[in-house]
């Protein structure tokens, strides 16, 4: 039996894995990773999109403390259903399970964001909760790091919990399909995509029409403007190609 940690790695090396990771950054300005459910605890660390505040809080101490604390109670809190967790700094991070029948092999987890525009007093709370650990970060080069933090409200951030728990699903159902591609470098779903943008790129075909005509089955059930939003780079690109730009 395969081990849910070549699994995992089988998902990351996929097109498909790494187009949503790209699509992703692009969207949210949030970086995203595929990770085990026990693993390394700075899932994070060197992702597109990390955060560069949380960047320098590793840097300083080769290490994050808060990213560990809060990545821990992700860890034991999101086997079942998605999770936010908030670190000492006042970031947040989401975790989406990635579910093979009834055993979760993986989180999806994205964050190191801001629900609120960041002050100066939660700049002094992060300076306070940092020098408890003997790290002096009241520097300019650190502030200005804290405030460039993106800033994800809530309820934007449950739509993002949402949309991963659909992509974690489409992992999830298409494993075969995902590993014959990681394999031999495509599978035959995304040669069958591609060719069926071509055909009918003059119609402006959507994702999830293409989809849904390959038979990939989670897609059937995605809303259009999902699909469109969370892959619009994929068929921009094929419509490129095909026209010889």
């Amino acid at each position: 039996m395969i081990s849910d940690e070549k699994l995992l790695e089988t998902l990351n090396r996929s097109r498909l894995y790494q187009d949503y990771e790209r699509n992703h950054v692009k969207a949210t300005g949030m970086p995203l990773t595929l990770r085990p459910v026990e693993g390394r605890t700075l899932a994070l660390r060197g992702k597109r999109g990390e955060n560069r505040f949380c960047a320098m809080m590793v840097r300083k101490m080769r290490t994050c403390v808060a990213c560990v604390q809060a990545q821990k109670h992700l860890t034991e809190a999101a086997t079942d259903a998605a999770c936010t967790a908030s670190c000492a700094y006042g970031l947040s991070e989401l975790a989406v399970p990635v579910r093979l029948g009834a055993k979760t092999i993986g989180l999806l987890e994205t964050g190191q964001v801001k629900l609120s525009t960041p002050n100066s007093k939660a700049f002094q709370g992060a300076v306070e909760n940092a020098g408890e650990l003997g790290m002096d970060i009241d520097t300019p080069a650190v502030r200005e790091a804290y405030f460039a933090t993106p800033v994800i409200p809530q309820e934007r951030l449950n739509d993002v919990a949402g949309e991963l728990r659909l992509f974690a699903y489409f992992l999830a159902t298409n494993m075969k399909q995902i590993g014959f591609e990681t394999k031999h470098g495509e599978s035959p779903a995304f040669a069958k995509a591609e060719s069926s943008v071509k055909e009918h790129k003059r119609q402006n075909p959507s994702i999830a029409g293409v989809a849904a005509a390959v038979e990939l089955s989670p897609f059937k059930r995605m809303s259009r403007e999902f699909a469109e939003r969370s892959h619009p780079e994929y068929r921009e690109e094929v419509l490129k190609t095909s026209a010889g730009v």
